[in-house]
């Protein structure tokens, strides 16, 4: 997660040794990450995914905040799913968002089936602990300090700051 329950417990000047908030605080600190990764459009928290690629293609681009390749499986001659070797291919950062899987071995790339998982990436996306930019913790924090002061449903979604602190660091589909 990228804050811990004991950074938010400060933020919201809860006593440490108090553990009868606890609950709702680890509630809160998920419901805040959910909040930024649908305002993002990517992944904060470090998850599994998995990507399908219809196109046979040597170079495939992985559109999040990758964190590392899992596997790469492709349809063989025979339609059959077969795990490529790391040595086929290698990952090559685009920007700073996102990476490309270069296909070194494109003699594997045969597959005539029409199919929408004729390559299928299988990897780990969101930021490792201690990396995740200041941007998106200050963001959680104005949403639980919000969340947690006003428990009752208000007709705020949450604070207006959230929107202007996530919005230039979007990603469009």
């Amino acid at each position: 997660m990228p804050l811990s329950l004991a950074e938010v417990k400060k933020w919201l000047r809860l006593f440490d040794g108090d553990t009868s908030e606890d609950d709702t605080v680890n509630a809160l600190i998920a419901s805040a990450v959910d909040a930024c990764e649908s305002k993002l459009n990517y992944n904060v928290a470090k998850v599994s995914a998995v990507q399908n690629f219809a196109t046979v293609s040597d170079v495939l681009f992985v559109d999040c905040q990758f964190h590392s390749v899992q596997s790469v499986t492709y349809r063989n001659e025979l339609d059959q799913i077969t795990v490529m070797s790391p040595s086929d291919y290698r990952v090559e950062p685009c920007d700073d968002f996102g990476v490309n899987i270069v296909i070194v071995n494109d003699s594997l790339l045969f597959s005539d089936a029409k199919r929408a998982d004729k390559i299928v990436v299988s990897l780990r996306v969101g930021y490792e602990d201690g990396s995740v930019p200041n941007f998106i913790k200050t963001a959680c924090r104005l949403m639980i300090a919000d969340w947690f002061d006003n428990r009752a449903d208000g007709k705020k979604a949450y604070p207006s700051a959230v929107d202007n602190i996530l919005f230039p660091h979007r990603r469009s589909n």
